[in-house]
């Protein structure tokens, strides 16, 4: 079970980590706090169920390693992620340059001593606020990031994700600084710098161990301290605001605490020292969710009498395209174009990691699905209607007698002990089996309503009665699987696309539309730039779930090939909702997943993440 800490938990981004995280009852959720009971009572209120308080001072390293004690007792010893989320914000400074602190400051001394002939100057006194403010920002900021490292290490140490972040600032970014000459909210700007420097420091020594150590900014949010500035702080947020503006013209608001910390999340789950994640991103405003990695994000509108016509020239030559959704390359093919190195091998992947077993219940849920159905064929059965395929494909159909045999040899309930024949009831299915669906059927996509249609499904399949005798070829003792699903009335295969995830990369690459041989539902060049950008900022999110749900659902064998190989998956961008996820798939020039718009070895290079940047291609 994942286990995490969340400091300054309370309230903010904080308690939204916490709330987040522990919508997912198998991770163990820890929060540290200043008061325990005012938190205990928000996570009660909320009908958190598996969240532990626990109460802390930052700034007190005993403090600190008790708490790290508690936590190790509720954890069994590790722990798999420690998020710095504490930080002071300072009320005095927020809104004012070193300058205007000073000269304030200065102020205030002339109105206590009521001293009118009083100067500017250097004097202790006159300096002793600003300076308490700065030591105020360090002593949490940075000086407490540390002494919660140290307390939480051996923990980490013990875990098995093993990753420590800090929450820090876009406004710690010399150049944005400069650029947009920022000079407001010095000493909170000033620590986030030094904290992320300290990040570098630990991930200098401990990368070699496979800890990672991970700066990242959370952009702006509208958390609650937001909505407690003073009239003069908004004024100068909204000055800011209007620089900002210029960087980035498509910042319209603060985002909420929910959109910041699930982009965040996505950036964390996916961050590896093995995939050599720096130790510090910042998210740019409001674009979170699409510029959360670190390359560039370009969207390419191909026209689509391009692909008409390479379409077309292959009919003529009764071949496969070349430019387009290329399959089955050769080892050379592709070595030539990416070397095997850095633990790559180009070997034709397996198919195993990709089965809908491992995969359904994540599928399921993003599909807004709670109820399925899994039937086990007897392998006598499954091997009769490999041979009725044949029969089949002889131009020969089922006869009555055959039918009703193979009716009486079906299983008579689920594997979870529902009859069959209550599953058809006026209910809709789609079906598929565990590598593939069933989509080459004689009556393709369409609607199962009874055992008859199950059965058609299966053994006019070309595909499913391939995918079945790979079932019984790798295991004397399996049994195979078919699934039916809810049917999906919003499932419009010209809506989906394909998304490629290079190996050892944690990231994706590259995406483009999945039914290249048509035209993508965009109308027109503007609208279908900023869709693309939702469908990439969507695939991140998902991308983020696979291999969260890799890690707590899947054996070894799954998590070892989707990071060795790599992965492709087909998500859907219904025409309203929320972009879903339709399957997995197996990665690389020498599998038989199509390439789709992209070509393996022309953009070898793009698609198996060589390039700092990620390219989505729709033909229009």
């Amino acid at each position: 079970m994942p286990s995490y800490v969340i400091t300054g938990a309370s309230r903010g981004l904080g308690f939204e980590f916490v709330r987040q995280l522990s919508q997912n009852p198998e991770n163990v959720v820890i929060g540290l706090v200043r008061n325990r009971a005012a938190a205990d009572s928000k996570v009660q209120a909320q009908g958190l169920k598996n969240v532990h308080i626990v109460e802390v001072d930052y700034t007190d390293l005993p403090s600190l390693k008790k708490a790290a004690e508690k936590v190790k007792d509720l954890t069994g010893g590790g722990l798999d992620y420690l998020i710095n989320n504490a930080a002071q914000v300072s009320y005095i400074s927020s809104h004012k340059s070193l300058v205007d602190l000073y000269a304030i400051l200065v102020l205030e001394l002339k109105i206590l001593s009521r001293d009118s002939n009083m100067e500017p100057n250097n004097s202790d006194d006159d300096f002793s606020t600003m300076e308490k403010d700065l030591r105020d920002s360090f002593d949490i900021n940075v000086i407490g990031v540390i002494k919660t490292i140290n307390a939480f290490l051996p923990l980490i140490k013990k875990g098995t994700v093993k990753k420590v972040i800090t929450i820090s600032s876009g406004m710690a970014d010399l150049d944005l600084i400069n650029d947009l000459e920022v000079d407001v909210s010095a000493p909170y700007t000033i620590s986030k710098g030094a904290v992320n420097i300290a990040m570098a420091k630990y991930n200098a020594v401990f990368k070699k161990e496979g800890i990672l150590f991970l700066s990242i900014s959370p952009g702006v949010v509208a958390t609650e301290r937001a909505s407690e500035v003073s009239e003069e702080e908004k004024q100068a947020f909204g000055a800011l605001a209007a620089k900002f503006a210029t960087y980035a013209p498509d910042f319209k608001r603060p985002l909420t605490p929910e959109e910041s910390v699930k982009a965040v999340l996505s950036v964390v789950h996916k961050a590896s020292v093995q995939a050599g994640d720096r130790w510090w991103l910042w998210l740019p405003i409001d674009k979170v969710n699409i510029t959360m990695e670190s390359v560039k994000v370009s969207v390419k509108l191909l026209p689509f009498k391009n692909v008409q016509e390479a379409i077309i020239a292959a009919r003529k030559d009764w071949s496969d395209t070349i430019d387009f959704n290329t399959t089955h390359h050769t080892r050379d093919e592709i070595s030539a174009m990416v070397p095997e190195e850095n633990g790559l091998r180009h070997v034709k992947p397996s198919f195993y990691s990709t089965r809908l077993s491992h995969w359904l219940e994540l599928i399921a849920s993003t599909q807004g699905v709670s109820a399925w159905h899994v039937i086990e064929i007897p392998r006598y059965l499954a091997k009769e209607l490999a041979s009725l395929y044949l029969t089949w494909c002889s131009g020969r159909g089922l006869g009555d007698d055959t039918r009703e045999e193979l009716k009486s040899m079906f299983p008579k309930t689920t594997t979870t002990g529902v009859k069959i024949d209550d599953i058809f009831q006026g209910d809709k299915w789609f079906l598929r089996v565990d590598y593939c669906s069933a989509k080459d059927s004689e009556a393709g996509h369409s609607v199962v309503e009874s055992l008859d249609d199950l059965i058609d499904r299966l053994y006019t399949s070309m595909r499913a009665i391939r995918a079945i005798a790979d079932i019984l070829e790798e295991d004397p003792h399996e049994k195979p699987k078919v699934f039916l699903i809810p049917f999906n009335t919003a499932m419009d295969r010209s809506r989906e696309c394909r998304v490629f995830c290079p190996p050892h990369k944690n990231r994706v690459s590259a995406i483009s539309q999945y039914r290249w041989t048509e035209p993508f539902t965009f109308r027109d060049a503007e609208p279908a730039q900023q869709e693309a950008q939702d469908i990439y900022s969507a695939a991140c999110v998902i991308h983020s779930q696979i291999l969260e749900h890799a890690e707590r659902k899947t054996d070894v064998e799954t998590r070892k090939s989707i990071q060795d190989d790599g992965f492709t998956f087909d998500v859907l961008k219904p025409a309203s909702g929320d972009i879903q996820l339709v399957e997995i798939n197996p990665f690389g020039a020498m599998s038989g997943c199509g390439s789709c718009l992209f070509q393996w070895i022309r953009d070898a290079k793009l698609l198996y993440g060589l390039k700092e940047q990620v390219e989505l291609r729709f033909a229009v």
